[in-house]
């Protein structure tokens, strides 16, 4: 858990056997912000709180990172990744929204826009993985 002034308050939801958490804050079109590795929606922080008069700013805690349970039981890979996001906009009932994603957090955001692209509104990519680039071998 992160204890920090600067962190925006979050919310729990049991998606299929994991406790996400997740920060939920603002009006308007909804846009759901994908974090890198190792970081957590608090990466988000600045912008959620600069533009949350004007959209409805959703950034979930990944399985294993931030305040999202990590099981033993369960995959962490880009696709199992992407279905909790997506069950997460399913909970809230999205039909569309914006997709903004960082880091590592770029591949888990483009397996669900080439999974469910009725969904995506705009995407929108910034230093993420790609290529031939994921998955990153591990060190």
């Amino acid at each position: 858990m992160i204890i920090d002034d600067q962190a925006l308050p979050k919310k729990k939801i049991e998606l299929s056997g994991v406790n996400v958490a997740y920060t939920d804050q603002g009006v308007g079109e909804p846009i759901i912000f994908v974090h890198g590795i190792p970081t957590s929606s608090y990466l988000w922080r600045n912008i959620i709180r600069a533009i949350d008069s004007d959209f409805r700013c959703i950034a979930p805690d990944l399985m294993g990172l931030g305040d999202t349970d990590t099981p033993l039981d369960h995959r962490y890979d880009a696709e199992a990744q992407a279905g909790k996001i997506l069950e997460l906009a399913d909970y809230l009932s999205l039909e569309q929204f914006t997709l903004v994603c960082h880091d590592q957090g770029g591949a888990v955001a483009q397996v669900l826009a080439v999974n469910n692209p009725d969904r995506i509104k705009k995407f929108i990519i910034t230093n993420c993985v790609c290529y031939g680039n994921w998955p990153v071998p591990i060190v």
